[in-house]
């Protein structure tokens, strides 16, 4: 995937995300104060091991990327009490320009407020984390705008 000046490759069965080019508004989703790299880094999904990127969106400045957790073959006490459905539920990340709102509300974030102009990692959106009966199935970004 690729935004007006970055680009993203997923490697590994979607297990790793790395990143290149600019960064000037937290779009490689490095974190604050990193340059442009010009060589692809290892972007750092703070996410499960058991879970896998499945799709990928870049607008102009900003990102978004959906994972999902893997069967891994063994039940455990956490997963016995979720239903098959549940089991399928994703999660949405948004990083980079957020200066629209294009980054939606994150996990942390006050519940009134705007998201912050410039998300430099990696955040989940909480709009679609359990309870929500909703969740994302697919992303997608324009230039300043995210679905």
């Amino acid at each position: 995937a690729c935004g007006a000046s970055f680009s993203f490759f997923i490697t590994k069965h979607g297990h790793d995300l790395w990143g290149c080019g600019s960064n000037s508004y937290g779009q490689l989703g490095l974190g604050d104060g990193s340059k442009g790299q010009v060589r692809p880094m290892r972007v750092g999904l703070p996410r499960d091991a058991s879970e896998v990127i499945v799709a990928l969106e870049c607008g102009a400045n900003h990102s978004l990327c959906l994972t999902r957790a893997v069967a891994t073959g063994k039940a455990t006490k956490a997963s016995v009490s979720f239903s098959p459905a549940e089991d399928l539920r994703t999660t949405v990340w948004s990083w980079g320009c957020s200066s629209s709102g294009q980054c939606g509300r994150a996990v942390g974030d006050p519940v009134h407020a705007s998201p912050p102009e410039i998300r430099a990692r990696p955040a989940r959106l909480v709009d679609f984390m359990a309870p929500s009966p909703y969740w994302a199935v697919a992303v997608a970004a324009g230039r300043s705008h995210s679905a």
